[in-house]
């Protein structure tokens, strides 16, 4: 029930404005239709975990930066409908600035983006108070690192401090934009104190200067003691923790959209890691609820319930072996 100890999910909203799925990106001066309605849905990362949490259902907290404007409302509306609470920054220095907003050119492969951070570029945790939080919840997800340029100064202390309340930490990073992948704060002060990371194959890769799935592996588990987690798409995922390998694949579905599945495979995993679950069953449940997600357009509109995903498991013939 919702009464169990929650999440505090912390980072970027934005709201995806999806068009596809398209046989080609449009070049200068041409017109590609979107063979289905153009559809404006809540994205951004730690956004779409938070409402997959809420829903599965966990009792969710959501730290963020929202514009007065009417993107901005679409994430308020989305955060009532799929019951997660959203905490705003107590002093607003950039009132002016407007909720991050994502263009999201979906192919039947791969998607190109096209994105404005907005509010995004200046969430930061160093007014962030949890001490009054920390009876409701057990665990911390920071969503969108590399797009919230302000959040890592001031995330090695804030993660110090929760570690101190008992709580776990789990991040995401997203992919970096900027092409350097070679952040000091993030590889020497924020990862190796991690209880779970959430990275995919490209971004494993590309953070560890590695050119294989394995070698990115072997360079993670070097540098922290918690979960190491790849998600490696159609093929499911792999982890390694306390000396031990894990593998987990996926039901092979039709996909219909590949946005959001990564978050969806993250809020899922989370969720079963808070109960205590074994590596393997969270590896399942973030299987089962990413593969729930490519079936769907956008990133999760209507994110499942546990109930719902485990109803979809039973159609796909995908079943937990303990």
């Amino acid at each position: 029930g919702m009464s169990k100890k929650g999440v505090l999910v912390i980072g970027d909203s934005f709201v995806d404005v999806v068009a596809g799925p398209l046989e080609q990106i449009p070049s200068w001066g041409t017109d590609t239709k979107s063979p289905e309605p153009i559809i404006s849905s809540p994205g951004g990362s730690a956004q779409n975990v938070a409402a997959n949490l809420a829903s599965f259902p966990v009792n969710t907290y959501f730290y963020t930066g929202l514009g007065n404007d009417s993107f901005g409302q679409i994430i308020r509306n989305h955060s009532l409908k799929t019951n997660y609470t959203i905490i705003e920054p107590q002093k607003d220095d950039n009132p002016n600035v407007s909720t991050g907003v994502c263009i999201v050119l979906s192919g039947y492969h791969d998607r190109g983006f096209v994105s404005y951070y907005g509010k995004n570029s200046f969430i930061s945790c160093e007014n962030l108070d949890i001490s009054n939080l920390k009876s409701n919840i057990s665990h911390i997800h920071v969503g969108g690192f590399f797009v919230c340029q302000s959040l890592k100064i001031h995330l090695p202390n804030f993660i110090t401090k929760a570690k101190e309340f008992g709580l776990t930490i789990s991040l995401d990073t997203n992919y970096d934009s900027s092409e350097k992948w070679n952040d000091e704060t993030l590889i020497n002060q924020i990862i190796p104190n991690l209880d779970i990371f959430l990275p995919n194959e490209l971004e494993a890769q590309k953070l560890t200067k590695t050119n294989s799935v394995s070698d990115a592996l072997t360079v993670l588990k070097s540098w922290i003691k918690g979960v190491v987690v790849i998600k490696v798409g159609k093929n499911g995922a792999i982890a390694f923790h306390d000396g031990e390998y894990y593998e987990m694949s996926c039901p092979q579905i039709e996909v219909v959209d590949t946005v959001g599945a990564g978050d969806a495979f993250n809020s899922a995993f989370i969720s079963k890691y808070i109960e205590k679950c074994s590596i393997k069953e969270c590896l399942y449940f973030g299987c089962l609820a990413g593969s729930y997600c490519v079936t769907k357009r956008g990133a999760c509109e209507n994110p499942p319930t546990q109930i719902e995903l485990l109803q979809f498991a039973k159609q796909q013939n995908y079943s937990f072996i303990a």
